[in-house]
């Protein structure tokens, strides 16, 4: 079919698929370098620099290619935040289209692709990530190009579609090693599908998706031993305090998925969109109900073995807004004008949900304000100063803050302390005015808090980090 031939065929999809992509450019770019950066994006700005060997001591669940790639955007665009945040805002703002030429192969609705579309739009999980210089947007990207890949492969069968799931699949393994969840989802479906087939011992669709699947582990071969590397450290230690184990970890993934708000409120409409969708064709809606509940599921398993934040499955949030869409085919009785009108009442109510969780992140200061308290330590650090930062995560927290300041390039003494037995003792050693940049909650906070010493002075108030200079003793 030639081009002009599909555009006057599908041009509505094609008006939605822009309308979708310019808004999610919109979205997705305004404000991109308002936020200050936080403690993770401060890792993604300190690994960037490392080199290949490096990384196999890091243990991280990014990938190398991601921070060379990250440390390339710097090169390119400078080192501020939008070149850190580029490539997720990029990948987020074509997730959203993406979404609805999805939902459009699955279901063939244009008004449930629509919604779906829209509600990828204006999710606040969605844009905030899509707004955050770490590999989470990406995934869901890639995740979406695996899902087309798969699809066209188990209905044309051409070689061309299984080696393109392949690549989709490595490359989500370079954006972040948690991707692998998907790809055993994706694949995992595949075979289940093909079951009735092999079980009549024609083997030609099994035989390709095995041949993807090794196509898949040998292009993504030298981040192997780098992602078992990252499992052994996630598992060899307590969980961080904000991960969550079992049920408690379920809430938080719903919670978190499902706009911010109580998701009590709209768990039921996720079930009827997707009851709907089983009873209208069975074998769409278990695709649907599949990529939703499976990585539901397997990070809820996963966390009791390991660290695991709602964030590294942020891709299956796709399918609740899928199955939430659907819940708008309870307002058809098979009057299509009824249909239209009722579909465009849902329309302005997600425009209305929009302007009330929207607007806020892109006005108020919800990340660690690293950017002031670096501002703060520029402004009063002089050479033989020391500067202790609170909690001693070298790659998370002075990461973030050399990205704007480094007090080493001054002749400052920097360390890292966990306690506050530590923090006296170097208060007790060092020789020149000590800066004390701290997160709430960890040692020594507290302490420094509840002093009334005149030689203890706050000099930044961030969100969440406050930065004291002593200059005598507590």
């Amino acid at each position: 079919m030639q081009a002009s031939e599909f555009l006057k065929e599908h041009r509505f999809d094609v008006i939605i698929v822009l309308i979708l992509l310019i808004l999610g450019l919109v979205t997705r770019f305004f404000g991109i370098s308002y936020q200050s950066l936080w403690i993770d994006e401060g890792a993604t700005y300190y690994y960037s620099h490392f080199t290949w060997e490096q990384y196999s001591d890091a243990a991280e669940p990014n990938s190398p290619v991601f921070y060379m790639m990250e440390g390339a955007f710097f090169s390119l665009l400078g080192r501020n935040e939008f070149a850190m945040r580029f490539f997720s805002a990029l990948c987020s703002a074509f997730t959203v289209p993406l979404v609805y030429v999805l939902c459009q192969k699955i279901i063939g609705n244009r008004y449930v692709s629509a919604v779906a579309g829209a509600l990828t739009l204006i999710s606040p999980i969605m844009t905030e990530y899509g707004q955050e210089g770490r590999g989470y947007a990406a995934i869901v990207f890639l995740f979406m190009c695996q899902m087309l890949a798969l699809l066209y492969a188990l209905e044309r069968r051409e070689w061309k579609f299984w080696i393109a799931l392949s690549v989709f699949s490595a490359l989500g393994m370079c954006m972040h090693y948690v991707s692998m969840v998907a790809t055993f989802t994706i694949y995992l479906y595949a075979v289940l599908y093909l079951r009735k087939e092999w079980l009549k011992k024609e083997f030609g669709g099994l035989i390709k998706t095995v041949a993807s699947g090794i196509l898949t582990l040998m292009l993504s071969s030298p981040l192997i031993a780098y992602m078992i590397d990252a499992g052994k450290e996630s598992s060899s230690h307590e969980h961080w305090d904000w991960c969550y184990i079992g049920p408690d970890y379920l809430y938080d993934l719903l919670r978190d998925f499902l706009f911010d708000i109580d998701f009590l409120i709209l768990v039921p409409f996720v079930a009827l969109g997707g009851f709907l969708l089983l009873r209208m064709d069975r074998t769409r809606g278990s695709l649907v109900c599949w990529f939703t509940l499976m990585p539901i599921v397997l990070s809820t398993v996963a966390s009791y073995m390991m660290n695991m934040t709602p964030r590294y499955v942020l891709w299956g949030a796709i399918g609740m807004y899928i199955m939430l869409a659907c819940s708008i085919l309870l307002l058809t009785n098979g009057e299509k004008k009824k249909f239209r009108r009722n579909t465009a009442v849902a329309a302005v109510t997600i425009i209305v949900i929009a302007c009330i969780c929207l607007p806020p992140y892109y006005t108020d200061i919800t990340k660690t304000d690293y950017r002031g308290g670096a501002q703060a330590l520029e402004d009063n650090v002089q050479e033989g100063d020391t500067v202790l930062y609170a909690p001693s995560w070298e790659n998370m927290v002075f990461g973030a803050l050399s990205f704007y300041y480094d007090p080493t390039d001054h002749g400052a003494y920097v360390y890292g302390v966990s306690s506050d037995e530590e923090f006296q003792q170097y208060l007790s050693e060092a020789t020149g005015t000590v800066y004390v940049v701290v997160m709430q909650e960890y040692p020594p906070f507290d302490l420094l808090e509840d002093t009334d010493s005149p030689n203890c002075q706050k000099i930044h108030t961030g969100y969440w980090m406050t930065v004291w200079k002593i200059t005598g003793p507590l």
